[in-house]
């Protein structure tokens, strides 16, 4: 299956973005036959709604991670030129954040959870340049916070350059969610 990450300006804890999308979904996208099979997780955590296209085998995710915070749509399709499609249909009618906005976001530092946020905007198979030179700055910044969720998105965009800063973390960060998170994140990086 081919991904496309959309993430959104929008607050996780508004449940009403989900009732937009399950209204809009049958005219924005009437060949794709989505409709809503279930909503899974923890409402205080990372919680889904998930609505598949019976005639493409699409799927669509919605999830709202109230712990980052973040919200954002996973498109799961059978091809590139589907999942291009459905990404483009939904960015029309969602607020879609494009990659360039995410970069500029969590290069400025105001909020550490942008950082994340990037990370799941970007392509983490492939990530930018742009995105890992964000990421591996933030990862010693004097900031905290700041280095956890700069562990955090290296871990979700994992790069062999990242390896050798998140083992240093991991071992003498100051904080201990830091080098909780710093673990995490090596190990993701680590090559298989």
């Amino acid at each position: 299956m081919v991904e496309r990450y959309l993430v959104l300006d929008s607050d996780p804890e508004d449940d009403g973005l989900r009732w937009n999308l399950d209204r809009a979904l049958p005219g924005l996208l009437p060949d794709a036959g989505f409709e809503h099979r279930y909503r899974e997780g923890d409402p205080n955590g990372l919680q889904r709604d998930v609505w598949e296209g019976k005639d493409t085998k699409a799927i669509l995710s919605l999830v709202a991670d109230h712990k980052t915070p973040s919200h954002y749509v996973l498109v799961e399709a059978t091809t590139e030129a589907l999942a291009d499609q459905i990404a483009e249909e939904l960015g029309s009618v969602l607020p879609v954040l494009s990659l360039a906005t995410l970069q500029e976001r969590a290069q400025d530092g105001d909020d550490p959870s942008d950082l994340v946020r990037m990370a799941q905007g970007a392509d983490p198979v492939k990530l930018d340049a742009r995105s890992a030179k964000i990421i591996a700055a933030k990862l010693g910044d004097e900031d905290a916070l700041t280095r956890y969720r700069a562990a955090q998105a290296a871990g979700l965009a994992p790069l062999p350059e990242f390896l050798e800063p998140l083992e240093a973390m991991a071992e003498g960060d100051e904080e201990s969610s830091v080098r909780s998170m710093a673990k995490l994140a090596a190990d993701a990086c680590r090559p298989a």
